[in-house]
């Protein structure tokens, strides 16, 4: 049993932490080192120190004690107030009855403490912030990612505003803490906080786009600065679940709505435990890109922003579908064995050999979703996504009273659509010529079709990728499978010849 496990755990500690807080609070010499401080921030810090202390649950050894004290130093903090502190905090334990022989690693910790906050500075250090073998971040990582971050802050014409009162060790700081929360160690910042300190952001234009452009350039500090893949992998979860907290809500769903979860796998076995399957239904669909490509159908992605095509010209989204599915039934008559009857087949037919329309492809197996985030190493964290659908039809649909996402399960039209065990969301087309929203971003629309949505992330390692699509294709998911015939032989041989490649 842990020290931490004998003192009786967080409840133990959250109760010394603010006998602590109040003896600090009422020593006349050292309260004035506090005034403006957010206290509720500080109590978690002081958390994390204890829980450290004395063996619980904590890898973050906090951020750098003597840059972190700097003001403080400057308006004369010396040796005997870091004295008082420590002394105040041993009381506090003391007088909560913590056993003496458990005392001795917070005295220990507190002497360490002290000589790093007044140590001279040595900037050949590098004391490690997250010291682990899974996770691998360094202060020195952490320092050069911080400074990649500001340079390429202040350069990005989009984001240069937000960065104007941005400090290498501000940076670091909050790359710090979103390191250590991504390795599992308890979160030191609380959602108000969050939206207190972007409010002025938020008010100068940071929305969810430039929110997401940011945590992209973050992911890539990340890794240029020397940070494992799995953990920046792990880092961009933290900062997609933040995201709602820094925007101040105008990303998230309705209270009690449907928000959507990340998680990160690094084998098969993670993988196949967060696919199983719940109460109903699951459907899958792999991104090569997990971040970049989005839960958008092929038709509005025909719509680029240097697009000469003007879909005003043609009255609106419902136009343009009805334009290009007249004349994909006129010219492809002559092709068909069998024509299709309802105008969703039509679709589900069109959009199988190459047409733009409203529909998505998913899948009820798990592993053909992994296969196709696999396929193409981009270069980038690869990504499922995963959803339970509230309702699913088999039958025609009434395309103009869709009035949320559907889900819909094909006639057997080809080969390929049963083997890959194929179906199709549809959704409502937006109003005359309103943007076409992403699916993870229209929380309207998702709430009232979905019970869950989920995205799998896979680290940005080419090396894990091989070797997870290995796994996939000896439980018999490969191209012969996915694409049966000489195409799918084709591609099978391709992606053995890379996996060989990779292994040399």
């Amino acid at each position: 049993m842990t020290l931490y496990e004998r003192i009786g755990g967080a409840e133990a500690l959250d109760a010394a932490v603010d006998l602590f807080y109040e003896k600090v609070l009422a020593d006349t010499e050292l309260a004035p080192f506090f005034a403006g401080t957010n206290m509720r921030r500080m109590r978690a810090m002081q958390r994390g120190f204890l829980s450290m202390a004395l063996g619980g649950p904590v890898l973050y050894s906090g951020r750098d004690l003597f840059d972190a004290h700097a003001g403080l130093r400057e308006v004369g903090l010396r040796e005997h107030h870091c004295d008082k502190v420590g002394s105040l905090l041993l009381d506090t334990l003391q007088e909560l009855q913590v056993p003496e022989d458990l005392l001795q690693p917070v005295r220990e910790l507190v002497k360490a403490s002290k000589q790093d906050i007044l140590r001279e500075t040595n900037d050949s250090e590098t004391e490690a912030v997250i010291d682990d073998d899974e996770a691998g971040a360094t202060r020195e990582q952490l320092l050069r990612a911080a400074e990649l971050l500001l340079e390429r802050g202040k350069s990005d014409a989009s984001i240069r505003a937000f960065f104007r009162n941005a400090s290498k060790l501000k940076l670091f700081t909050m790359l710090a803490e979103v390191v250590a929360h991504a390795s599992g160690s308890p979160p030191m910042f609380c959602e108000s906080d969050l939206t207190e300190q972007h409010a002025d952001m938020v008010g100068e234009g940071l929305d969810v786009a430039l929110y997401e452009h940011s945590m992209a350039i973050v992911r890539q500090c990340l890794r240029d600065g020397g940070v494992r893949a799995n953990l920046v992998a792990r880092c961009g979860v933290v900062g997609s679940a933040l995201r709602d907290a820094v925007l101040g809500g105008q990303a998230g769903s309705s209270a009690g709505g449907l928000s959507v979860t990340e998680h990160v796998v690094e084998t098969l076995e993670e993988y196949l435990q967060v696919t199983k399957k719940a109460a109903g239904l699951t459907l899958f669909r792999g991104h090569a890109d997990a971040h970049t490509w989005r839960l958008t159908p092929t038709l509005s992605r025909i719509i680029g922003s240097h697009s000469k095509l003007n879909i005003g010209r043609l009255g609106g989204w419902s136009q343009l579908e009805s334009h290009i599915l007249e004349r994909f039934q006129r010219h492809a008559e002559p092709y068909l064995k069998s024509k299709p009857v309802t105008t969703v087949d039509w679709l589900v037919l069109g959009q199988h050999h190459g047409l733009p329309t409203r529909l998505l492809d998913w899948t009820e197996n798990p592993l053909v979703a992994l296969y196709f985030a696999l396929l193409e190493d981009t270069g980038t964290e690869a990504g499922v996504w995963m959803m339970e659908p509230r309702y699913v039809h088999s039958m025609d649909l009434d395309l103009d009273s869709l009035g949320s996402i559907q889900v819909y399960f094909p006639k057997a039209l080809d080969e390929r659509i049963v083997s890959q065990k194929g179906c199709f969301t549809i959704q409502p087309l937006p109003n005359g010529c309103d943007k076409f929203l992403p699916l993870e971003e229209d929380h309207a629309l998702i709430d009232e079709g979905l019970r869950s949505l989920s995205r799998i992330v896979i680290p940005n390692d080419g090396a894990l990728k091989a070797r997870l699509m290995a796994d996939v294709n000896r439980l018999g998911v490969d191209g012969n499978f996915i694409y049966p015939g000489l195409d799918g032989l084709s591609r099978q041989i391709t992606t053995d010849l890379l996996g060989d490649i990779v292994r040399m």
